[in-house]
């Protein structure tokens, strides 16, 4: 994966919308949406990814969003899971942690989601043309 981010003429991304991706949905996913607009700010190329089996081994790194709970994520995920693959994806969305019974652990887990944006050191790595308190990353 590093050799792939060097340099943003090697960078490809995938944006996956796992709730589309498992039979549909009707809802435009925000943070998929912002994303999309921040990579074309950067001038950096992008792809929604329209195939819960595709060959995602040409992007440097996939952002999935899940919302809801009943959703599964994409089996190109899933096979990557536990493999140094699993590196390139960043999952996040409600539909990850919103089942969880302990009031501590979905506590904790909202924050690590809400907060994942201004963590991404890929993100932080390139301007933010739309304004807002920060000069470089995504402000969400």
């Amino acid at each position: 994966m590093q050799n792939k981010m060097n340099s943003k003429n090697n960078i490809l991304v995938g944006l996956a919308d796992a709730d589309l991706l498992d039979g549909g949905t009707r809802h435009p996913n925000l943070a998929l949406l912002k994303l999309a607009g921040f990579f074309h700010d950067n001038s950096i190329p992008f792809e929604l990814i329209a195939d819960g089996n595709a060959d995602v081994e040409k992007y440097s790194i996939v952002y999935i969003s899940k919302v809801f709970t009943f959703t599964k994520e994409p089996s190109f995920y899933l096979k990557a899971k536990g493999t140094p693959e699993e590196a390139k994806f960043r999952i996040g969305g409600t539909g990850t942690y919103m089942e969880k019974k302990s009031v501590k652990e979905y506590r904790q887990m909202r924050y690590n989601d809400m907060v994942a944006f201004n963590k991404d050191g890929f993100l932080n790595s390139l301007k933010n043309y739309r304004g807002g308190r920060k000069k470089k990353g995504i402000d969400m």
